[in-house]
């Protein structure tokens, strides 16, 4: 049987974040920028990881950039779990609900960090939640795979917007 455990962590982290950024509020600290680097630092050692035994470069870590056409009924674990990660979603953890933004941790999969899309928030059941975090991919769905060796950055679109950006 899977268990997805990795939701339930990631919720528990993004409350407790933002709970540190509220109390941070609170006390008055000011021109404090509260990162966490999400260089994807862990990515950039992917050329290197087949030097480790047992350890296989995933599928949707391409040697060269390429689009291709995912979903139907012959997608694998692996690509569902990718797919996930690259859908805006309710996480639900273990006495949580918190949203999950794939656009926050874009450079962690190789892609460039581009600037953040406003997305309705509608809390729900943790039921109705996880049954839309774990949905089936559609079956065209067209999705694009960065080459494997390419070094993600942020668009200048985002970087405007992160300069404009208030602290808090």
């Amino acid at each position: 049987m899977r268990l997805a455990l990795a939701p339930a962590v990631l919720a528990s982290i993004y409350r407790d974040l933002g709970l540190l950024r509220k109390a941070m509020i609170e006390k008055g600290v000011i021109n404090v920028r509260a990162t966490i680097d999400s260089s994807g630092e862990f990515f950039r050692w992917r050329p290197y990881a087949l030097a480790v035994e047992g350890w296989s470069i995933p599928k949707f870590y391409k040697e060269n950039e390429e689009w291709t056409i995912v979903g139907g009924q012959n997608v694998d674990i692996e690509m569902e779990s990718f797919v996930q990660c690259l859908r805006a979603s309710e996480l639900v953890g273990f006495d949580c609900q918190e949203p999950y933004r794939p656009n926050r941790v874009a450079m962690q999969f190789g892609y460039d960090q581009d600037f953040p899309k406003w997305i309705p928030h509608s809390p729900s059941s943790p039921e109705l939640a996880w049954y839309n975090y774990s949905r089936p991919i559609a079956s065209d769905l067209r999705l694009y795979y960065p080459s494997r060796l390419f070094e993600p950055a942020v668009t200048t679109q985002y970087l405007k917007w992160w300069r404009k950006k208030p602290y808090f």
